[in-house]
C-alpha cells in the first residue's frame, strides 16, 4: 500500500492520504477521491459535481450549486435570518411548544397580486383565514367576520353594512346605550319579557291594529305628562275609555259644548231612580241586624252581619217601635264596618234584640247606597260615596207611574239650607194648596241627580 504524506512526518494508520496543518486540498477537473476517511479544515469541489454525505449509503446531505437538501431530521440549537425565502413548510403532528416571545408573520413584499393570507386548517378544513392584503378576518367564512376596511362585524354574514351587523338572534343579558339612532325595520316576533325600567320615547309610538295593555293589579298611568294639551283619539270615529263595568276618573275635563268655546265640565255625581211608594224593611244587601243599648244611656249600637257600607251622616228609618216607643229616623255614626250608632230618646236596656229597617226600592242609580222614607213624601238619600261638601245642586223629579188623574205635587229639597250634607241630602213632596204646604204625598217615580 502506498501512502503520500503532505506537511506531514507519517501518514495516520490506515490512511491513503492524509493532509494536515494549513494546507488545503483542491482538486480540479472530473476527478474523484475515493477514501473511508476524509480530514480537513476546507475542503473544495469545483465543477458541477455534487458533494454527498451518505450514511450506509443513503445521502442525507447533497451540496449542489443551487443550495443544500437535507433528507431525515435537522437537530440545532438555534437557527440564523429572517426565513424570508422558507417555501412549502407544512406542519405535521398534533401540537408542539409555544413561544413565549411575539409570532411574527411576514408576509412576502412582492407583487400585489400575490396571495398573503394565513389560513387556519383543520386536518385540510379551511376554519379561519386571515386576509393579507386588507386585514379582514372570516371565521367558517361568515359565522364571525370583520371587515377591517370599513371597521363592521358581521355575525351571520360576510359583507356587513354597519358597525355591527347580526344576521339571526341576539341574546344578551343587558344593553347599555345611549341609543342615539334610528330603529327601522319592523318586529314580527313577540316581547315575551318584561321592561322593568322606565321607557320614554321622543318622537311618535305608533300601534297600528294592536292594542297597550298592563297586567297590573295597582294603579297604571298611561299618561303622565307635562304637555300642555294631550290629544286622544285623532281621526277615529269613536274613542271609547274603560270597561263597561270599570271606572274612569278624569281629573279637570273640559270639551266644546257647541257654543263656539271650550269649558270644563262638570258632571253628575250621583243619581236615583226610585220608587217612593214601595219599600223593603232589609238592608240594600240583604243584611240581618241586631240593636243593643246600655241601660241609661241615649246611644244604641246596630251590629250588621256582615259589611253595612253606610258612611257617618246617613239617615235610617226603623220598621217597629224597637229602639224608641214609636219608629222614627236616625241619624247615624259609623264605628266600624258591621257596626255603627244612633242617638234615642230612650234609655232602657237592650241585649241583642232583632231589628229592621225601611229602605224605598231602587231601581237604578249611580253612588247611591240606599233611600231611607222619613214619613210621607220625605226621603233621605244616603250616597255610597261622599262629597267634598254639600254645596252641590239638586236636580229632582217626581211623577205617578202609572195614573189617569195624576195629582199635581210640589216639591222642594226639604232642608236643602241646614241638612244637606256630604253624605245625604233629602227630597220632600206635597200637595200645593194656595201656596202652603198642605200635606206630603208620595210618588211613584222619583228621580234626583246632583252636580259639582
Amino acid at each position: 500500500m502506498s501512502e503520500l504524506r503532505v506537511n506531514t512526518l507519517r501518514p495516520n494508520t490506515g490512511s491513503t492520504l492524509t493532509v494536515s496543518n494549513d494546507t488545503n486540498l483542491t482538486i480540479s477537473g472530473t476527478g474523484k477521491v475515493t477514501t473511508p476517511t476524509v480530514e480537513a479544515t476546507d475542503l473544495d469541489i469545483n465543477g458541477t459535481t455534487t458533494l454527498e454525505l451518505k450514511n450506509n449509503g443513503i445521502t442525507k446531505i447533497a451540496v449542489t450549486t443551487s443550495g443544500a437538501t437535507v433528507t431525515g431530521t435537522v437537530t440545532a440549537t438555534a437557527f440564523s435570518g429572517d426565513g424570508s425565502a422558507l417555501t412549502g413548510i407544512i406542519a405535521s403532528g398534533v401540537g408542539g411548544a409555544s413561544s413565549t416571545g411575539n409570532l411574527q408573520m411576514i408576509s412576502n413584499s412582492g407583487g400585489a397580486n400575490l396571495n398573503r393570507d394565513i389560513i387556519f386548517l383543520d386536518q385540510n378544513s379551511e376554519k379561519a383565514r386571515l386576509y393579507g392584503a386588507t386585514g379582514n378576518l372570516a371565521v367558517d367564512t361568515d359565522t364571525l367576520f370583520v371587515d377591517a376596511t370599513n371597521d363592521r362585524v358581521g355575525i351571520g354574514k360576510n359583507n356587513p353594512t354597519s358597525t355591527l351587523d347580526v344576521d339571526g338572534t341576539a341574546t344578551a343579558t343587558a344593553f347599555v346605550g345611549p341609543l342615539t339612532g334610528n330603529v327601522t325595520g319592523n318586529v314580527t316576533g313577540d316581547l315575551t319579557g318584561n321592561i322593568s325600567g322606565n321607557t320614554t320615547v321622543s318622537g311618535d309610538l305608533a300601534v297600528n291594529g294592536g292594542d297597550i295593555t298592563t297586567t297590573s293589579t295597582g294603579t297604571a298611568t298611561v299618561f303622565n305628562t307635562n304637555a300642555t294639551t294631550l290629544n286622544a283619539g285623532g281621526a277615529a270615529t269613536t274613542v271609547n275609555i274603560g270597561a263597561a263595568a270599570g271606572t274612569v276618573s278624569v281629573g279637570n275635563l273640559s270639551m266644546n259644548a257647541g257654543y263656539g268655546s271650550i269649558a270644563p265640565v262638570y258632571g253628575c255625581r250621583a243619581w236615583a231612580n226610585f220608587d217612593g211608594t214601595s219599600s223593603t224593611t232589609t238592608f240594600p244587601s240583604g243584611l240581618t241586624a241586631t240593636v243593643s243599648r246600655t241601660l241609661g244611656s241615649t246611644t244604641a249600637t246596630i251590629t250588621t252581619s256582615g259589611p253595612h257600607g253606610m258612611l257617618t251622616g246617613h239617615n235610617v228609618s226603623t220598621s217597629s217601635a224597637v229602639i224608641d216607643s214609636s219608629t222614627a229616623n236616625y241619624l247615624i255614626t259609623v264605628t266600624g264596618s258591621t257596626t255603627f250608632t244612633v242617638t234615642t230618646t230612650a234609655t232602657t236596656a237592650l241585649s241583642s234584640v232583632s231589628i229592621s229597617f225601611v229602605w224605598q226600592n231602587i231601581r237604578a242609580s249611580g253612588n247611591i247606597h240606599s233611600v231611607s222614607r222619613e214619613t210621607t213624601g220625605i226621603y233621605s238619600i244616603n250616597l255610597a260615596t261622599a262629597m267634598p261638601d254639600g254645596n252641590y245642586a239638586i236636580i229632582q223629579s217626581a211623577s205617578d207611574e202609572v195614573s189617569s188623574s195624576a195629582s199635581p205635587v210640589a216639591m222642594h229639597g226639604y232642608g236643602a239650607i241646614t241638612a244637606v250634607s256630604a253624605t245625604r241630602f233629602r227630597l220632600h213632596y206635597h200637595h200645593p194648596g194656595n201656596g202652603s204646604v198642605t200635606g206630603g204625598v208620595d210618588k211613584s217615580v222619583v228621580c234626583a241627580s246632583i252636580f259639582r
